[in-house]
């Protein structure tokens, strides 16, 4: 079984929430994604 690292963050700044829109998606997601072999999770 392959391992997927995943981080994620919620950034919320003046009491608003950031979220991104995927290029051709027509849905709203939090910020995240995969990270690199040496990247660990907090500085992804």
């Amino acid at each position: 079984m392959i391992t997927i690292r995943k981080a994620g963050a919620l950034i919320i700044k003046d009491k608003k929430l950031l979220i991104v829109k995927p290029k051709g998606k027509l849905y709203f997601i939090n910020p995240g994604g995969k990270y690199e072999e040496d990247e660990t999770a907090k500085t992804a």
